[in-house]
């Protein structure tokens, strides 16, 4: 323990006004990065001190920053280095959840797990046409927005035409409901 440090509840505490001149942090960058991190200051009368846990984990995200990296996703670097089986990926995602500190970390937690778990692109493409088949066949009529949704584009690109050709099928414009424009799907023959 150094001069700078206090003993509170067995617990070595520094003060925030040495921690600064220590790291030759700003005081408003320092009390963003404690927000960010959840951090609450131990007061003592009118000085606020942080405990070495508080400290530990300032550092490992000055070490993150330092990497390039933002303050809204740290804490969720254990989860992206591709895990290679689906119950490692649960624990460190498991594991991350109860680390996380704050609702944007949770956030891209959220996003890189679902980026783990999202099909490919072939899946996604090959899914699609079985989908466009079967509605062919069925002779299904779908709206402006499930029809957009259904291939991967804006709606407003698709109401530009009253008929188009995508994926070896055909889509023409046929009726309107109240303000919702329908599409049939038809196979293109060759």
């Amino acid at each position: 323990m150094t001069d700078a440090e206090i003993l509170y509840e067995d617990e070595a505490l520094t003060s925030i006004k040495d921690y600064l001149e220590r790291t030759r942090l700003k005081r408003p960058t320092l009390y963003s990065r404690m927000n960010a991190l959840g951090i609450e200051p131990v007061k003592i009368g009118r000085n606020s001190f942080l405990t070495e846990d508080q400290i530990k984990e300032l550092e490992r995200l000055h070490e993150h920053l330092g990497r390039g990296r933002s303050v809204a996703d740290f804490g969720i670097d254990d989860v992206i280095d591709t895990p290679t089986s689906s119950t490692q990926l649960t624990k460190k995602m498991s594991a991350a959840l109860a680390s996380s500190r704050s609702m944007e970390g949770l956030m891209l937690l959220a996003e890189a797990f679902a980026d783990a778990t999202r099909p490919d692109v072939g899946q996604v493409l090959l899914n699609r046409l079985r989908l466009l088949e079967e509605a062919a066949q069925n002779e299904w009529v779908f709206s402006t927005g499930e029809l957009a949704e259904l291939l991967g584009v804006s709606g407003s690109s698709l109401t530009k035409h009253q008929a188009f050709r995508r994926h070896g099928f055909n889509f023409v414009r046929t009726q309107s409901q109240g303000r919702s424009v329908q599409w049939c799907v038809s196979k293109t023959t060759s």
